[in-house]
């Protein structure tokens, strides 16, 4: 995985952000991660809602 380090003020937090790219997670924390985000039927921008916003006219000369 790779990643910005944003945000470091201090070197403690340079530290500590250096330190999270030696993190490994077991295959279930994997698997429960990969299953949390993964997109759900019927939730935008998948649904309804995206649906009429996709198609919806544009109006006021824009």
């Amino acid at each position: 995985m790779t990643s910005v380090i944003l945000g470091a003020r201090t070197t403690e937090q340079l530290a500590d952000n250096l330190a999270a790219a030696d993190l490994e997670l077991s295959p279930e924390e994997t698997s429960r991660l990969t299953e949390a985000s993964q997109p759900r039927v019927g939730v935008y921008p998948y649904g309804p809602m995206a649906q009429n916003q996709r198609s919806r006219k544009i109006e006021g000369g824009r």
